[in-house]
């Protein structure tokens, strides 16, 4: 996780109470990104800080959708809305779940028929399982599928969103969008899941199977502004999702089409209920989730903090607690540079690398490739070059300046300034995570390759590069980064 932003709002002092506000705050699919294993325990972001403050200190709600129509907030639909008949004609509780072996492919599993006999037939109390052996007969990475009927009662009336990677029907009608329905009543029902071998590739199953709604009817925006005005500090847990972003995805929304993105702003929706939350006067911590670079223009000149969490896996709710309350001091840097728009980028089909990355890049970005704040400060000793038999050997001395232990990661730049063709603005050489106490100072040493010091001519060939280089060692990119946390110095090579 990188912290993007921080006015020192963060960490949050014990006993803060929080409104835990956005579309990603239950969602799923913010764990696992694109191509995943299951997560067998997950984490939601909102679980997450409701173990780490205490429920009494967590005030929820999710705002509005993630984007346009979209709904993420979705939960599991629970055991007590789920009805069966038994073989007496009585009502129970539960669903039939009938369980079928074989390699059934989603269009089978469409036309297969409900009455067919089943290898295995027994009660289900809701739809959330993930299952690492089948459950029919215990073997692993046995393809099967699964049929599940009975019926459905909402506690309360609304129009309702269903997610979650099972087939639905209700009243024999296939739900693809938002449904209204009334409490009390009872709607047949049928859910089907099919864990199959995805022929030619022969993946290998990893069977799971989810069932989650909520009620979209609900005024959103109104219960955000409620639960915020009962919290210290608002945490807003927005972004996208890998449902969004990715490959070859029948989406097309305001910036999405396809999987790919058409602007690289936060979804409007969100920046609207951002804007109203602010008139509250309460700070806002935001924690944005997203696989690729976002535009948070306005969120950056108006928000106290942002958190870049982007995909981080099956224990996100624990690991952003952590970091959001200090047990642990955020070390992540940005791997990619984050621009302010895609106006700041050359066309696509322009090949050149002029204005692409860090390395070509003259704009001001807004957060540069390998920027990362920490909840403490370092600070950097003079920089000493000597040279070696396999190229250079730079040095510094770093110390922790602040009152928090914290881990660095410390970054080698070069800059060949009198290069004869066009060569990077800066390039990374090399980096080293360090961990230091308060007060503690550590040398650090770095070797920069021969390689590293040569240039591409025009005519295609490697030339070992001779003249003025620039050479930095600090907590980010020249430029883009306070005095004292960097240090610099122009050598001359090949003399």
């Amino acid at each position: 996780m990188v912290l993007l932003k921080n006015d020192g709002v963060l960490p949050l002092r014990e006993g803060t109470k929080v409104a835990v506000i956005g579309p990603n705050a239950t969602n799923f699919e913010v764990l696992v990104g694109n191509y995943y294993g299951y997560p067998s325990q997950p984490v939601l972001p909102l679980e997450g800080v409701v173990a780490r403050a205490g429920a009494d200190k967590v005030f929820y709600a999710p705002g509005s959708p993630m984007a346009e129509n979209t709904y993420r907030h979705q939960q599991i639909v629970p055991a007590a809305n789920f009805f069966h008949y038994d073989q007496q004609n009585q009502l129970q509780p539960g669903l039939v779940g009938r369980y079928f072996l074989g390699n059934i492919n989603p269009r089978e599993l469409r036309d297969k028929d409900i009455t067919e006999q089943a290898d295995l037939e027994r009660i289900d109390s809701n739809i959330d399982f993930y299952w690492d052996l089948s459950p029919i007969n215990k073997k692993i990475e046995e393809p099967f599928a699964a049929i599940w009927h009975g019926e459905v009662k909402p506690t309360t009336s609304g129009v309702f969103s269903f997610g979650g990677n099972v087939m639905v029907k209700i009243d024999d009608v296939l739900v693809d969008k938002p449904i209204s329905l009334k409490a009390g009543q009872r709607y047949k029902f049928e859910a089907r899941y099919t864990a199959f071998r995805w022929w030619p590739i022969n993946l290998s199953i990893e069977a799971y199977a989810r069932l989650t709604w909520a009620d979209v009817s609900a005024p959103m925006e109104q219960d955000a502004l409620a639960a915020a005005r009962k919290a210290d500090v608002i945490i807003y847990m927005g972004g996208i999702d890998a449902t969004l972003e990715g490959e070859e995805m029948p989406v097309e929304l305001d910036g999405f089409i396809g999987g790919d993105r058409t602007h690289i702003k936060l979804p409007v929706v969100q920046t609207n209920l951002l804007k109203k939350l602010k008139t509250l006067g309460k700070p806002i911590v935001m924690v944005n989730f997203s696989g690729s670079a976002m535009a948070l223009n306005w969120e950056s000149d108006n928000l106290n903090a942002i958190l870049q969490a982007f995909y981080p896996g099956e224990k996100t709710g624990t690991a952003l607690a952590r970091v959001l309350w200090g047990d642990v001091n955020p070390s992540g840097r940005l791997p990619v540079t984050f621009y302010r728009g895609v106006d700041d980028l050359p066309e696509f089909t322009d090949y050149t690398m002029t204005g692409r990355t860090y390395r070509y890049y003259r704009g001001k970005p807004l957060y540069p490739f390998g920027h990362g704040l920490s909840y403490t400060k370092f600070e950097y000793g003079p920089l000493i070059q000597t040279k070696t038999s396999t190229g250079m050997e730079v040095s510094t001395r770093i110390t922790n300046a602040g009152d928090r232990s914290g881990e660095e990661v410390a970054q080698v730049y070069v800059r060949l300034l009198d290069a004869p063709v066009i060569t990077p603005i800066r390039q990374l050489a090399s980096f080293k995570r360090v961990q230091l106490q308060p007060g503690q100072s550590e040398n650090l040493k770095f070797q920069i390759k021969p390689e590293q010091l040569r240039y591409i001519d025009s005519e295609g060939s490697e030339q070992v590069y001779k003249g003025r280089a620039e050479v930095s060692i600090g907590t980010g990119q020249p430029g883009h980064i306070a005095e004292g946390s960097l240090s610099t110095k122009v050598l001359r090579l090949g003399d």
